[in-house]
């Protein structure tokens, strides 16, 4: 009975917390709609260009993989909140974007500080690590 009661508190902090944080990235994205999908180039290298870390996240929707990425990429924002800018390319629909960036395989995620690269992996990335690389950044 105790077991039951505990997995049950368990899976409500869980959903409770999946809740906050979607509810976070959408009061995020409704400040500023530029930040879901970008694109003016010129907007993109202006916030490339900042002193803070700007992370681009190119994805497709029909990629599997893209999906897992995206939640992740969701807390990453939540996280870190003005120290950063995250943008989201879909390939599909800026693919001048993909190609100016060299990315030929997705989810391709790359960092930027001070108009420099600094990181750039291809596939799924773990939260700790894009954790751990901005806070190296920041």
């Amino acid at each position: 009975m105790k077991k039951n009661k505990t997995k049950t508190i368990i899976i409500a902090v869980l959903l409770i917390t999946t809740i906050a944080i979607s509810q976070a990235v959408l009061n995020r994205k409704n400040e500023n709609p530029n930040k879901e999908q970008m694109k003016n180039t010129d907007m993109i290298s202006v916030q490339i260009n900042e002193n803070k870390p700007t992370l681009l996240d190119f994805y497709a929707d029909w990629c599997a993989p893209c999906r897992i990425q995206s939640p992740i990429i969701d807390e990453i924002e939540v996280l870190f909140g003005s120290q950063i800018n995250v943008i989201k390319v879909d390939v599909d629909k800026n693919p001048e974007l993909a190609k100016k960036y060299g990315v030929v395989s997705i989810p391709a995620i790359m960092i930027f500080k001070d108009g420099e690269k600094v990181w750039k992996e291809m596939g799924i990335q773990p939260k700790d690590k894009l954790e751990n690389i901005i806070l190296e950044l920041l």
